[in-house]
């Protein structure tokens, strides 16, 4: 359910420009610590803090005058049921480090969703809201170049962008829909924000009270069984709400309902472990929300079993139907793109070399994922060497030529070299940014490139080593296949290129499309030398 299309972030707490276009359904922001997918978050979930104050302010108001003029008359807009409001947030000190430099935070909403809301709230439309401003700025008794200057406030922005700029303090750029009386409070009572510090305020929390005290819609609490069978307990059939005598003092509280060798078995939801209480108050705050929420969740994955990371991400789709969730994540075991449905799911990873958000071809990466470099636990796997090459076609075509050079020169045991060897793609021009996914030792890695490539590669390792993560190789370019072998001796991440502009030149025949490439391979006898020369250096 999407109600923000876009998000424009500028000089907000760690981000100094991200512009996030196409957000969907399910947004995942995906990169290092401290590389501001959490800022991303708070940007949303500033919305929840504005307050509503009627002498309304320009944030690049020139006179006193001008403001006077928006508090007497409004436009006379009273008997429409509504006035023009404006917005006001001082900032907290931990959001205005950057106080010295203007920030500025552009909000593109779902229109429809918007104008719905506006209809059904004051009876007229957008047009007409647009007009009757218009109407009040020719009838103010106010000098010409003042009622030009309100006159592009009205029409300067469309009515489904929303900017909030400040720097100590917050107001928003111009006049739009969310202008118009309680029209905020329609966005700001449908954001929730799940923070990272979440777990210590659900471990605290009474857990039957914290979902009793939220008035259930009928089916949530249903919602939360299933998601209880499905990812904390098989066994669980149902729940009951029942007043507990034995306390001090009377409460309500929730028991869940087990089938055991056929009988049922009672328990209170506090009796079972933190971890589980913590992984139910997340889920409720997810299903709870209303329909056409916004919720922001940040390290989803925290506190999760491995195992049922896949069935925890199911749900998000899920709710995503109703709701449009953004997460907040370092884990790219989390994001499996097996559960992946492209036109619901915009997926956003930070990259190193251009110290920004870039959107990620789920097309392209969906045709290979069980190579894609980006995203499975390819980290932490038990093979030793891994061989990192541009595109999926490529992998295929570099598995084919390495099989090949084992079975000529080890004939009996090559599988046991091919097993300890893993090949896998960085996206095809996405290269550049899949690069932090690469291992640092004890993993010999190898990045293999084509020879078109030399130049951005030197510039890019130049970028990679000096903003280098504690958990990244050292990368450094060579220019033959002794330097590739040398590095790897001195545990360091070689990126070759090769001499011909692309790996097809090197089959014979050089097919005519690249689909071809991977059974034009299959059908030579012979590795070409220079695949061979890297293989050799490679395995040793």
């Amino acid at each position: 359910m999407i109600v923000i299309k876009e998000l424009e972030i500028t000089n907000y707490k760690n981000i100094q420009h991200a512009k996030l276009n196409d957000l969907k359904d399910l947004n995942i922001f995906i990169g290092p610590n401290n590389c501001g997918k959490t800022t991303i978050l708070n940007s949303i979930s500033l919305l929840k803090n504005l307050i509503a104050k009627e002498d309304y302010r320009f944030r690049d108001a020139d006179c006193e005058e001008m403001q006077g003029l928006w508090n007497r008359h409004n436009f006379n807009l009273e008997k429409r049921k509504f006035r023009v409001v404006g917005f006001h947030y001082d900032l907290e000190r931990n959001e205005s480090y950057r106080r010295r430099t203007k920030f500025e935070i552009k909000y593109v909403f779902n229109l429809e969703k918007i104008v719905e809301r506006f209809e059904k709230k004051y009876g007229i439309s957008p047009d007409n809201f647009t007009s009757l401003m218009r109407e009040a700025i020719t009838a103010s008794d106010t000098r010409p170049e003042l009622k030009t200057k309100l006159e592009q406030h009205v029409s300067a922005i469309s009515a489904s962008t929303f900017v909030l700029s400040g720097e100590n303090y917050v107001v928003p750029l111009h006049i739009t829909l969310l202008s118009a009386g309680g029209m905020i409070d329609e966005i700001k009572e449908r954001i929730v924000f799940c923070p990272d510090s979440r777990l210590d305020a659900y471990k605290g929390a009474k857990i039957s009270e914290y979902i009793i005290d939220s008035r259930p819609r009928k089916g949530d609490e249903i919602k939360l069984i299933n998601f209880i069978k499905s990812i904390v307990d098989s066994k669980v059939v149902d729940s009951r709400l029942v007043v507990d005598s034995r306390l001090y003092a009377q409460q309500r509280r929730m028991l869940l309902i087990r089938l055991l060798e056929n009988e049922e078995f009672e328990d209170f939801l506090e009796e079972q472990g933190s971890g589980i209480r913590s992984l139910m108050c997340l889920a409720w705050d997810v299903i709870s929300a209303k329909n056409d929420s916004i919720v922001l969740i940040d390290e989803p994955e925290t506190g999760i079993n491995p195992s049922v990371k896949q069935e925890f991400l199911k749900f998000l789709f899920d709710e995503s139907k109703t709701k449009q969730i953004f997460i907040a994540t370092h884990d790219p075991t989390f994001v499996n793109p097996k559960l992946w449905n492209e036109e619901n799911v915009t997926v956003y990873l930070y990259s190193l070399v251009d110290n920004n958000f870039v959107k990620i071809n789920l097309i392209e990466s969906g045709e290979d994922p069980n190579v894609f470099a980006g995203y499975l636990p390819h980290t932490v796997s038990l093979q030793d060497i891994h061989i990192y090459v541009e595109g999926s076609l490529d992998v295929y075509i570099y598995q084919i030529f390495l099989r090949k050079y084992l079975l000529q020169k080890l004939k009996e045991n090559w599988y046991k070299f091919m097993n300890r060897v893993g090949i896998y793609h960085l996206g095809g021009s996405f290269w550049r940014h899949l690069l932090y996914t690469v291992p640092k030792p004890p993993y010999e890695s190898v990045v293999i490139l084509d020879a078109d490539k030399k130049e951005d590669v030197k510039e890019v390792v130049k970028i990679y080593n000096e903003n280098r993560l504690e958990n990244l190789p050292i990368f450094e370019f060579c220019e033959d296949v002794d330097s590739l072998k040398k590095r790897l001796e001195n545990k360091i991440c070689p990126i070759y290129c090769l001499k011909k502009s692309e790996i097809e030149e090197y089959l014979d025949p050089k097919p005519t499309r690249k689909e071809d490439g991977p059974k034009t391979a299959e059908y030579m006898k012979l590795v070409p030398e220079e695949i061979e020369k890297i293989f050799a250096a490679i395995l040793k």
